[in-house]
């Protein structure tokens, strides 16, 4: 899923998980959403990724799609390889940047990936696009510290939510 809006909730069914995910262009801009979402089924359970392309940027939806379909040719080649998915993320992250930057035009773009299997999540990001588990019963059990100046002050406890979300 790139560059659209998933307005109502995507479910994206592993076995022994579920993932439900949303993508939205933000409102006060007229451009399209520059999000991707892509879903990764393993032998038990799957990967859930999400790139963000840097809006106001050059291509900021061509490094969203570039980034997913460097993380997945990597996930595919680790499991054909019978390596574990956290191989395939890591090198699908490394092979990401480099196909970015390759792009050559200054695009750019957030990544996150969900390692999911029955018992166990594995989070993997790099800059501000965050990941949190929610139980069945909307208590937030896990969320990630965002990669930008905000979310490390938020996380020292420097800054409020509150301040975090204006800074």
């Amino acid at each position: 899923f790139v560059e659209q809006d998933l307005i109502d909730p995507e479910l994206g069914e592993f076995p022994d998980v579920r993932a439900a995910f949303v993508s939205a262009r933000c409102p006060d801009v007229d451009r399209p959403n520059e999000d991707g979402v892509a879903l990764v089924p393993g032998p038990a359970g799957g990967v859930v990724a999400v790139a963000d392309g840097v809006g106001g940027g050059p291509s900021g939806a061509k490094a969203a799609r570039t980034a997913l379909e460097a993380l997945v040719r990597s996930l595919s080649l680790a499991r054909e390889n019978g390596a574990e998915a956290r191989v395939g993320i890591l090198d699908g992250f490394e092979a990401a940047n480099r196909e970015v930057l390759g792009l050559g035009v200054g695009a750019a773009t957030t990544l996150t990936a969900v390692e999911l299997a029955a018992g166990s999540v594995r989070v993997y990001h790099v800059g501000d696009s965050e990941a949190a588990l929610v139980g069945q019963r909307g208590k937030l059990k896990l969320q990630v510290v965002s990669h930008t100046p905000s979310g490390y002050g938020l996380e020292a406890g420097l800054l409020s939510a509150r301040e975090a979300d204006s800074h």
